[in-house]
């Protein structure tokens, strides 16, 4: 038809792992936009995000994507009877307090407690040292038993020359 220009579609991202990487850094510039406790839509603040309409276009791309991923995590829900509308779930709030979805996932995930370690190799030692104490008191105490009665045998055996040398 003359006169109709179609619009190519316009690729913003060269792979996949470029548009991951822009999905989660944009989800951690909106937490930290989101309200607390009030509805909102995650495309009004691409505006803050991006202030020029043009750029704006690639964050309007991935709005499904981060939806998507912001209500799997729990970190927004839907408000029922309002139309592409959410709000912050408990979790939201927390990833908000952090500074971000990324910081959020580092502070809940499982990290070494070394006080733990601390106390588990303490009490580790403590026991090992407790044990070694325990084994060493009985065999002195054997060999103390050992020595008393080699003790009284000598001093029967002193009574008794003594005897002998008064009768004599």
């Amino acid at each position: 038809m003359p006169g109709l220009t179609l619009k190519r579609k316009t690729e913003y991202f060269q792979n996949e792992k470029e548009k991951k990487e822009f999905i989660f850094s944009t989800i951690d510039k909106l937490i930290v936009l989101f309200p607390d406790y009030d509805h909102f839509r995650i495309s009004d603040f691409y505006k803050v995000i991006e202030p020029d309409i043009s750029k704006r276009k690639k964050f309007h791309t991935i709005t499904h994507y981060v939806e998507s991923i912001l209500i799997e995590k729990r970190i927004i829900e839907t408000i029922p009877n309002y139309n592409l509308q959410y709000k912050l779930t408990d979790n939201g709030r927390i990833a908000k307090d952090k500074g971000g979805y990324r910081k959020y996932l580092k502070s809940i995930s499982v990290k070494r407690d070394y006080v733990k370690i601390g106390s588990f190799i303490i009490a580790f030692c403590t026991s090992v040292a407790t044990i070694t104490f325990l084994v060493l008191n009985y065999k002195l105490t054997v060999k103390r038993d050992k020595l008393e009665m080699e003790n009284k045998r000598l001093h029967s055996t002193i009574d008794s020359l003594k005897n002998k040398h008064k009768l004599k």
